[in-house]
């Protein structure tokens, strides 16, 4: 009975993990138009100049590249030329561009929970957005708030309320609290910072 139990809770946790993982990879933002445009013109650049070698070498020369004047040009040409400097500025170019393709993008989906690792479960922004705004506004003293989702990497939720209070106590507490309990019931998948920005009547 004992390891009955323990290999289900087992079970149980690696379908969460899962599910997790499916949930990250298919809400995550693909630049695949990015990708594809830098991928055509390096296999176009590298292309060409692996072909212009590779024919000559074999004695045909392609005569795809001015292989001759492209080098007298270099022997002629400074190092603080503007053409230079200009050229160097288009490989960083492409190397930030080849870098951002590279990095995951933006979720389009905030993930959930879930139990089954064959499923990917999400909501959008605007409806974790509106209900953790409707977690505030429930709180009693807050008179408005607006709550946003923040951050690639350090994830946290903020929010800027008012209150007609003149002494705001501990109602930042409160409204943190209210936050992640609402957080907490949605099963957000990725944990979250809550950081409340208050203010009160200060007549």
């Amino acid at each position: 009975m004992g390891e009955t139990l323990v290999t289900e809770l087992i079970e149980d946790v690696e379908a969460r993990q899962r599910a997790g993982r499916l949930a990250l990879g298919e809400f995550r933002a693909r630049r695949t138009a990015l990708g594809i445009a830098v991928a055509l013109l390096v296999a176009g650049a590298t292309g060409t100049a692996a072909l212009e070698i590779l024919s000559r070498m074999a004695g045909w020369p392609a005569g795809l590249l001015p292989v001759h004047r492209i080098a007298a040009g270099l022997r002629a040409t400074a190092w603080h030329d503007r053409r230079v400097v200009a050229a160097g500025g288009l490989m960083l170019a492409a190397g930030v561009a080849l870098a951002a393709a590279a990095l995951p993008g933006r979720l389009r989906m905030v993930p959930l929970r879930g139990g089954d690792g064959d499923l990917a479960a999400g909501l959008s922004r605007a409806a974790v957005v509106r209900v953790l705004d409707e977690a505030v506004r429930a709180v009693p003293g807050v008179e408005r708030s607006r709550v946003r989702l923040r951050g690639l990497v350090h994830r946290r939720v903020e929010v800027r309320a008012h209150t007609g209070f003149r002494n705001a106590g501990n109602l930042p507490e409160l409204i943190r609290a209210a936050v992640g309990e609402r957080m907490e019931r949605l099963g957000l998948l990725q944990s979250r910072t809550v950081e409340v920005q208050l203010s009160w009547r200060r007549d």
